[in-house]
């Protein structure tokens, strides 16, 4: 698997990636069902997405999002698949305050 260089294909990537089973469960989860997300599916983000690396192109986009530590950056990832899932585009989800 190549390393997302955008939020849009890290959101693609993920989608792709989600047994049917998940992307049902996502597609209804509301903002704590996204938190309690962190160890399972935000590891996966986190580590096959290219999260950990000093540097990528992916994570200079969030930053400019103002979304600074890579636990925050697999949340947003996550919610942006969500997003999709419910018929909004990804970048919607940059927005949204997921507190």
């Amino acid at each position: 698997m190549s390393t997302p260089s955008a939020f849009e294909s890290a959101v693609a990537t993920l989608l792709a990636a989600l047994p049917e089973r998940d992307s049902a469960l996502l597609k209804k989860a509301n903002n704590f069902d996204l938190s309690m997300q962190h160890l399972g599916m935000g590891a996966w983000v986190r580590n096959n997405l290219g999260l950990w690396g000093d540097h990528s192109s992916l994570k200079d986009e969030m930053r400019a999002h103002g979304i600074n530590d890579e636990d925050a950056m697999s949340h947003f990832i996550i919610a942006g698949a969500r997003a999709v899932l419910n018929g909004r585009t990804a970048e919607s989800a940059l927005s949204e305050d997921l507190d």
